[in-house]
């Protein structure tokens, strides 16, 4: 009986010690690859020197990098590809008031192509053909259209070529206006202007050798010269570039006939090109002022080496008066007008020319000259 009992309380105590042993001990951490991911609780209530070590050796997380896109692809490809250089830069303005034209239209035309195109700024770039020669046409409404004939374009490592384009407005007033300049766009200050009435007889010779019916001198700052009203009817005119005192300019002169009417008008860009204005100093033998009034009938001609025929008037200033002093001039056309100094009445483009002086029909001089261009050249001759 004593056995059975000490049995049972053996069995007891046993108990009591396993179940004390479950409620207070350390919970058993899953395995790491169990299905629930509880890595983390194990690290947390395992020993911290193996949990440190666990993150030593586990493997880097992989970092993922976008595939590139389309876009930064296309803009690579954009920036390698260079864009087309400008090869003509045009600059358009009124010639009257010097203000930009904003919108206008362009040719280029060769002999096989034709380049066109629009623009809404007063400047504009063209990429046209390297090396190409042909013709640059600039239209605005409102405006004379404007041609450079035989534009050279530049080679390849040439600089852009500028070319400034000024138009002419539309002529819409009554009258004749002439816009004088230099053919680089510099005003022209003061002319001389000649007005011819123009006639059947007249109108298919060399009107401007005639007496004018009006001859006067003025000055405009801008180089804008407005006629005074003239009647219904035809009429040459004859513009001179002038210094403020009236002596003649180095550049060649206007001419053109105009047909009015008394309600029409007419507006003319007037670029004046370089030329030679020519003095000469006729001599005697003996260095003293050749007079042609002692010597009978004494005539001058100046042509290009290899032409005869052309026409052209003389000037000289007039002889002191009583009192000494000289005023106006006086012109003939190919005839020597007076003693000593003479002039051409309009400057002439610069080149080899044959001067030749007759008296009564006798050659008393026959000399080649080289005017030179952009000078006002004066020649000393001696009359045999």
């Amino acid at each position: 009986m004593r056995a059975i009992l000490a049995v049972f309380a053996l069995l007891i105590v046993s108990g009591a010690a396993y179940w004390a042993l479950q409620s207070d001990g350390p919970a058993i951490a899953p395995p790491s690859n169990s299905p629930d991911g509880t890595k983390e609780l194990r690290h947390a209530n395992a020993d911290p020197a193996q949990a440190e070590r666990d993150q030593l050796l586990a493997p880097p997380k992989p970092e993922l990098t976008p595939p590139p896109s389309n876009d930064s692809q296309t803009q690579q490809n954009e920036a390698v590809v260079p864009a087309p250089q400008a090869t003509v830069v045009l600059t358009v303005r009124d010639v009257v008031t010097r203000q930009p034209i904003d919108t206008f239209r362009w040719r280029f035309v060769q002999p096989r192509a034709l380049a066109r195109g629009e623009s809404t700024s007063s400047v504009a770039e063209l990429v046209l053909p390297r090396r190409a020669i042909g013709d640059l046409m600039v239209e605005a409404d409102g405006m004379q259209p404007f041609t450079k004939k035989q534009l050279v374009l530049p080679a390849e490592n040439d600089p852009t070529l500028l070319v400034d384009v000024f138009l002419t407005p539309s002529a819409t007033a009554a009258g004749i206006k002439l816009i004088v300049k230099r053919l680089d766009n510099q005003p022209v200050a003061h002319v001389r202007v000649d007005a011819f009435e123009i006639n059947a007889g007249t109108r298919d010779t060399a009107w401007q050798l005639g007496q004018p019916l009006w001859a006067r001198r003025t000055a405009a700052a801008d180089g804008i010269y407005e006629l005074p009203p003239l009647p219904p009817g035809e009429y040459g005119i004859l513009l001179v570039a002038t210094s403020s005192e009236g002596t003649l300019l180095p550049l060649q002169p206007f001419r053109r006939t105009f047909v009015l009417n008394g309600s029409n008008g007419f507006l003319e860009d007037v670029p004046l090109e370089e030329a030679c204005a020519l003095q000469l100093q006729l001599l005697k033998s003996n260095s003293q002022p050749f007079d042609p009034k002692i010597h009978g009938n004494v005539t001058v001609s100046l042509n290009p080496v290899g032409e005869t025929g052309l026409q052209r008037k003389w000037t000289t200033a007039r002889q002191p008066d009583a009192s000494g002093k000289v005023t106006g001039t006086i012109s003939e056309a190919n005839r020597v007008p007076g003693p000593g100094l003479i002039w051409l009445d309009e400057p002439i483009a610069p080149g080899a020319y044959l001067l030749e002086i007759f008296i009564d029909g006798d050659a008393r001089v026959s000399q080649t000259l080289l005017l030179r261009s952009n000078e006002r050249q004066l020649e000393t001759i001696y009359v045999r």
